[in-house]
């Protein structure tokens, strides 16, 4: 579970920084100048903190986002997002039957519980649709006997897209060049983005255009404010997908970016973050 940072407003520098405990009262937050939230999952009580002070990184739609899998590709389609295709599942029977008349590559995505986070661990990338049939079962009952979904894998460069958005617009582009595996060539364990490769954009571009820009109209009417993070594919024909190898929606604060963003902006990481 992720933490909860706060800045005072006499030096926004990380030096300064406290990590109170979660089950501080909302109210406590009312000093200071503005809440950071570090991951996901804490939706109530950013929400909370929000009457209380500005608060970026959770809150109730942060949170569903990134762990309702359903949700977040039923956001993608409404903005006009190209998907890779899927199906919905109560049971690997019926599973089963789909992937035999359907033989292609799949993902195996677990839904989660109302209120955890999402899990990751039994997402499984299917080498064939003989090893996803072989595999279904113990996947299923791996990820507590879950609904789930499989997705059409599609091959390409996973590529996600981040940027901060005021309410109103978008700011601070950037890329990056998803390596989640321990060891180059996709090998060893999954161990989030510790290789990733990230670079800032002048502004937005093709590959924004037609992913995360179409999702300015939802998160305006939403009253969203904060960093969002869009994962993509991209294939040799230019076709822009939702990544399927990871989650599709990251709403949690981009750490691994944070110094791209200072670098970038030539401010103090503290005034960077409060200024937005």
């Amino acid at each position: 579970m992720g933490g909860v940072f706060t800045c005072c407003a006499e030096d926004l520098g990380f030096s300064v920084v406290r990590s109170p405990p979660l089950d501080t009262p909302p109210t406590a937050f009312s000093s200071y100048d503005l809440c950071i939230f570090d991951s996901t999952g804490n939706g109530e009580l950013a929400e909370l903190c929000r009457r209380q002070t500005p608060t970026i990184g959770d809150g109730n739609l942060n949170s569903r986002l990134e762990d309702d899998r359903l949700y977040g590709i039923e956001v993608m389609e409404s903005c006009g997002i190209e998907v890779p295709k899927y199906e919905t599942f109560d049971n690997p029977e019926d599973g089963k039957s789909w992937i035999e008349e359907n033989p292609k590559r799949y993902v195996y995505k677990p839904f989660t519980p109302h209120g955890d986070e999402q899990d990751c661990d039994t997402t499984y990338v299917a080498e064939s649709a003989e090893d996803l049939a072989r595999s279904i079962d113990h996947l299923f009952h791996d990820s507590m006997e879950m609904p789930f979904l499989l997705q059409e894998v599609v091959s390409g460069e996973e590529i996600s897209t981040e940027a901060y958005f005021d309410g109103q617009q978008f700011h601070f582009h950037n890329h990056t060049l998803e390596e989640k595996k321990f060891m180059a060539g996709g090998y060893g364990p999954n161990t989030g983005c510790s290789g990733n490769l990230v670079w800032t954009t002048n502004g937005a571009n093709r590959l924004f255009s037609h992913g995360l820009g179409k999702t300015r109209d939802f998160l305006r009417d939403h009253s969203y404010r904060g960093m969002v993070d869009l994962n993509t594919i991209v294939n040799e024909h230019h076709c822009l997908r939702p990544g399927v190898h990871s989650a599709l929606w990251l709403r949690r604060l981009g750490q691994h970016i944070l110094d791209t963003r200072q670098w970038s902006r030539r401010l103090p990481l503290g005034h960077c973050e409060w200024r937005d």
